[in-house]
């Protein structure tokens, strides 16, 4: 996880590693840890002495987002133990293969995204190095609000696009894994639950499901995930909300409803978004100009940015910039 296995984490994170075990309760360990999971050594190797570690966060609805590194395993879901969540995938490192019934995807560091049913037979078997990013959704609250099942049949497997809101949401658990022990544990829990809502809201727009979700939850998702997706395209000057709207899936009056629910409009949310990326880029660079910085941030001209600065900090872009270096030079 970018180094984060051995760093110092914080204790909300839970790390759990068979390296530090005698080599012979190695296995045996990391099946304890995974209850939901069939696991099985692929070689001599694995079986007498697993390095494997998990680097993991839970939300109290069962959410979890976690990083895992292991090598030679077959991991089979579905089968005997049952459970009632998805789990959304990327591989990060090394390599593997995914089945389920005929079903066989390749799995490599290219971005290929996978979605694995808890409910329906499937299972990954990993290769050496292997390490993978994922995120584990409730069953029951990402159908409601995907509003169709992705899974048809015994079919446990799917192998999903990496564009739209699915890309987005692989930028943000990079991210999160980037930055796991710098976050405070609020910050985490809004960053995991904005990923949530990105994978489901962009299964709902591979589904094409037309109806609307009206439960505090899904105004939170929608809300947290329409933030993420202005953070990501902010520096485009033509995102509005009707744009948000269309890419998250959902009408207008929804977003705005999801938006107000958190006592603010889209169009503050969005400005307060370009304002600090705008702040960001002052205080990075000495040389870029204000005109280049405005357009960066999704300003129309250098104008509108000058203003909508002014108003927001009482002070020009250019007196932010001279007060934030000489701050710094002192």
């Amino acid at each position: 996880m970018d180094g984060r296995f051995g760093a110092s984490m914080p204790a909300f994170w839970e790390h759990r590693s068979t390296l530090t075990l005698p080599p012979s309760e190695r296995f045996e360990q990391w099946r304890a840890w995974h209850p939901s999971v069939v696991l099985n050594p692929l070689t001599k190797a694995a079986a007498r002495g697993l390095e494997a570690q998990v680097l993991r966060y839970r939300l109290p609805d069962g959410t979890q987002f976690g990083c895992t590194r292991s090598s030679d395993v077959d991991s089979e879901f579905g089968r005997l133990n049952p459970a009632d969540f998805f789990l959304f995938g990327m591989v990060i490192a090394g390599g593997g293969v995914a089945r389920a019934g005929r079903a066989e995807i390749p799995l490599g560091t290219e971005g290929r995204l996978y979605l694995i049913d808890g409910r329906r037979p499937g299972r990954i078997r990993s290769s050496a190095g292997f390490e993978h990013l994922y995120l584990v959704l409730p069953r029951e609250p990402s159908l409601e609000i995907a509003a169709k099942d992705p899974f048809s049949g015994r079919q446990g497997l799917l192998d999903i696009p990496n564009h739209g809101l699915l890309g987005v949401a692989i930028a943000q658990l990079r991210a999160v894994s980037k930055h796991a022990g710098e976050l405070s544990e609020p910050a985490l829990a809004a960053a995991v639950r904005a990923a949530a809502g990105l994978v489901t809201f962009g299964l709902r727009q591979q589904l094409g499901a037309a109806s609307e979700v009206d439960r505090p939850i899904a105004y939170e998702m929608l809300y947290l995930s329409a933030r993420r997706l202005m953070e990501a395209y902010c520096a485009n000057p033509e995102l509005t909300a009707s744009s948000i709207a269309i890419a998250v899936g959902c009408s207008r009056a929804h977003l705005y409803r999801a938006f107000a629910l958190q006592g603010m409009s889209v169009g503050d949310a969005l400005r307060d978004i370009r304002l600090k990326r705008a702040q960001s880029l002052l205080t990075g660079s000495r040389h870029r100009s204000l005109g280049h910085i405005a357009r960066q941030s999704g300003f129309t001209d250098q104008s509108s940015f000058s203003r909508a600065f002014r108003a927001a900090f009482d002070m020009t872009p250019r007196q932010w910039r001279q007060l934030t270096q000489d701050s710094s030079s002192n």
